[in-house]
């Protein structure tokens, strides 16, 4: 078992400029490959609407928890997460039962997912329709027999890194579930092997170049303590997919 886990991250999107959506079959077969080449996990976004580039156009998105559920069924070894799932358009409690099924499915192998309140550029001060009255807080994903799912929970800005820590961290020992250790570094990328070291793509520079370069940069990733490290593909074709087997050959070597 590795100690820095690979993961690769299968969206509802070609490119930064391509509005077309992935049909499901080209994501089935995008996630058989990586876990014959033998990638960790396979992660699937969510969102209402997709646009990674301003003034870029508008995709379409599969749903985040059914596209989970069926990469589950599909597959048989590789962990399942969601990448996002968004606490703006999910009841809490339909949430945590639905990622029970999908562990269910896979056979214990969900990897968590990442709740994030600002989907697809909403926030609850922004946000068209804010929820009123009461939300449940702190749903246990209680999912018998398994006990309690692996999450994965992120962020951009640095308080809210700095909340997550803070509370992941105290509301795990108050529940005697985890201890500080047990508690993983997570990094998102852009691969984009095709292309050379240096260019720019859906989310400004991108990790580009031979095998052996991107290798080092994921490496850099491990050296500074991170457990795990997801990275999304530039283009999300099989090609580029096959061109980062060599890159985890390499960091198997090591």
């Amino acid at each position: 078992m590795r100690t820095f886990e690979i993961g690769v991250v299968l969206g509802s999107w070609r490119s930064a400029t391509d509005g077309s959506t992935v049909p499901w079959s080209e994501i089935r077969d995008l996630a058989l490959r990586a876990e014959a080449i033998g990638f960790d996990a396979v992660w699937s976004p969510d969102e209402l609407l997709g646009r990674l580039i301003k003034g870029g156009p508008r995709y379409g998105f599969w749903d985040g928890i059914a596209i989970p559920a069926a990469l589950a069924a599909a597959t048989s070894r590789i962990k399942i997460g969601t990448w996002v799932l968004s606490s703006l358009h999910r009841n809490p409690g339909i949430t945590a039962k639905a990622a029970a099924t999908i562990d269910e499915i896979s056979g214990g192998r969900s990897a968590g997912s990442r709740p994030r309140a600002a989907a697809s550029g909403a926030t609850p001060e922004r946000h068209p329709d804010p929820p009123r009255g009461p939300r449940p807080q702190g749903l246990p994903a209680r999912c018998p027999p398994r006990g309690y799912l692996e999450l994965l929970r992120g962020g951009a800005q640095r308080c809210r890194r700095a909340r997550t820590a803070r509370l992941g961290i105290r509301g795990g020992l108050r529940r005697g579930r985890s201890h500080p250790s047990t508690i993983g570094r997570s990094a998102g990328v852009v691969a984009a092997p095709l292309e050379p070291a240096g260019a720019s793509g859906m989310f400004g520079t991108m990790i580009g170049g031979s095998a052996e370069a991107i290798a080092d940069a994921f490496r850099s990733f491990r050296q500074a303590g991170f457990t795990q490290l997801e990275f999304m593909l530039h283009p999300q074709t099989a090609a580029t997919l096959e061109a980062m087997a060599p890159v985890l050959e390499l960091l198997d070597r090591d």
